[in-house]
């Protein structure tokens, strides 16, 4: 793809300070979350970012990257500026993330605070046809109403007739998690995958950390 002919969305989200970016190209295949430059160091994108002193938090995976900054201003130059950087990168034929970066991210791990593991992803389970079906059901019928609060959820692991998922983004930390867990994701998800029972939060919402797997 020419760099001209990169496209990039911006759309800010119903929380002020987070901002969702979609592009006609991928950033990486793996999900990654970052707290600040010295967690940024070896991502050309990362660090990129993190030189805009509005940041302080990005995530990214596939396509798309969620940035939430130090302020409640509007986004539109905070957007130009991610969106100049990502072309620039693109252009230049500079990788967002280098080799040494990737390799050093815990295998089939997601980053929780300050760059430590959060926790193992049963691959495994994930990946078996259960899991792709909850998985399918989540992409399809409840990340778009997290993502509108600048949040995701992760499917950890499937284990007899319990779904075990991460949040991240804006439901970490978020006192209201355990109720859109009980009263929201797993209603929704027992009425549509009956083999699930119950469902199991394991993100620490006070440390960022999770106990489940420890």
């Amino acid at each position: 793809m020419k760099p001209e002919e990169l496209e990039i969305l911006a759309t800010p989200s119903q929380t002020p300070e987070v901002c969702f970016f979609a592009a006609s190209i991928s950033f990486t295949d793996r999900k990654i979350e970052c707290h600040s430059s010295k967690e940024a160091k070896g991502s050309a994108l990362l660090s990129g970012l993190f030189e805009f002193p509005w940041v302080s938090e990005v995530a990214v995976h596939g396509n798309r990257l969620v940035i939430k900054k130090k302020d409640t201003d509007s986004w539109p130059e905070n957007a130009r500026q991610v969106g100049q950087l990502i072309r620039r990168l693109h252009k230049d034929k500079i990788p967002f993330f280098s080799r040494s970066f990737l390799e050093a991210l815990p295998h089939d791990e997601i980053r929780g605070a300050h760059g430590a593991p959060a926790f193992q992803i049963n691959e495994a389970n994930v990946n078996s046809e259960l899991g792709r079906r909850i998985q399918r059901f989540l992409n399809e019928s409840i990340a778009p109403s997290l993502a509108a609060h600048g949040g995701y959820v992760t499917l950890v692991d499937v284990h007899s007739d319990t779904a075990f998922f991460y949040f991240g983004g804006g439901c970490q930390g978020c006192a209201q998690a355990s109720v859109t867990v009980k009263e929201g994701i797993e209603r929704a998800l027992l009425d549509n995958i009956p083999e699930i029972k119950k469902v199991v939060d394991v993100t620490d919402h006070k440390r960022g950390e999770n106990p489940y797997y420890k």
